[in-house]
C-alpha cells in the first residue's frame, strides 16, 4: 500500500478523533452547567414556578450559549492564527474531517438526543400501568402516577441555543441552516406543547 494514503487516513482518523473529543467535552460541560443551574435556581428559593422557571432559563441560556457557540468558535479562531500571526476565518482547516464544522454538525445532531431520550423513556409508562398494580398505599399510588416535570425554561435555552447555532454557522456551512431547523422545529412544538399542558 502506499505510504501516502496510509498517512492520509491516519490523519483523517486522527481529526475524526479530535472531533469526538472535543463535542464531549462540550457535551459534559452542557450537562455540568445544566446541573450547576438547577442547583442554584434550587438554593435561590424562588417564590413561584414561574420564576424559578425564568432564572432557569437566562442562566441556562447564557452558559449553554457560551459553551456551545462562542468557545468552540474562538477556540477554532486561535487555532487558525498563522505562523506570521495574521488570523484566517473560515480557512480550509475548518471543513477538514475533524475540524470546526464537522464538530457543530455533531452537536446539532447531538441536541436531537435529548428529545430521543425523552420519547424512549419509558419508566413513567411502567410505573403507571406495571408497578402500581402491586401498590396499596394511597400515597405510593399518587407517586407512581405523578407526571414527570417539564422544565419549560431549560426546554426554551436550549430552543434559543439551536436558533443561534444555525443562525450563526449557515453562513459558514449552509446545510446548517436545515439541520438547526430541523431540530428547532419539532423542539419548539414541544415546548408549546409542554408549557400549555403545565399551565
Amino acid at each position: 500500500a502506499d505510504p501516502r494514503f496510509a498517512g492520509v487516513a491516519v490523519a483523517e482518523w486522527g481529526g475524526y478523533g479530535f472531533m469526538v473529543l472535543a463535542v464531549g467535552v462540550s457535551v459534559f460541560f452542557n450537562t455540568l452547567i445544566r446541573q450547576v443551574t438547577a442547583y442554584f435556581v434550587h438554593e435561590e428559593g424562588q417564590d413561584t414556578h414561574t420564576q424559578a422557571e425564568a432564572s432557569s432559563f437566562n442562566k441556562l441560556s447564557i452558559g449553554l450559549m457560551t459553551n456551545t457557540v462562542v468557545v468552540p468558535m474562538g477556540v477554532s479562531w486561535f487555532l487558525s492564527i498563522g505562523s506570521d500571526g495574521t488570523l484566517v476565518v473560515g480557512d480550509q482547516t475548518w471543513y477538514e474531517p475533524g475540524g470546526f464544522i464537522s464538530q457543530m454538525m455533531v452537536l446539532i445532531i447531538c441536541s436531537w438526543t435529548t428529545d430521543l431520550l425523552i420519547f424512549c423513556n419509558i419508566m413513567p409508562l411502567v410505573n403507571k400501568h406495571c408497578l402500581s398494580r402491586f401498590v396499596y398505599s394511597d400515597e405510593k399510588l399518587e407517586q407512581l402516577w405523578k407526571p414527570m416535570p417539564y422544565q419549560i425554561g431549560s426546554s426554551y435555552a436550549v430552543c434559543l441555543v439551536l436558533f443561534a447555532m444555525g443562525f450563526i454557522y449557515g453562513p459558514l456551512y449552509p446545510p446548517a441552516y436545515l439541520l438547526g431547523a430541523a431540530a428547532l422545529g419539532p423542539r419548539l412544538h414541544r415546548v408549546k406543547t409542554g408549557a400549555l399542558t403545565a399551565s
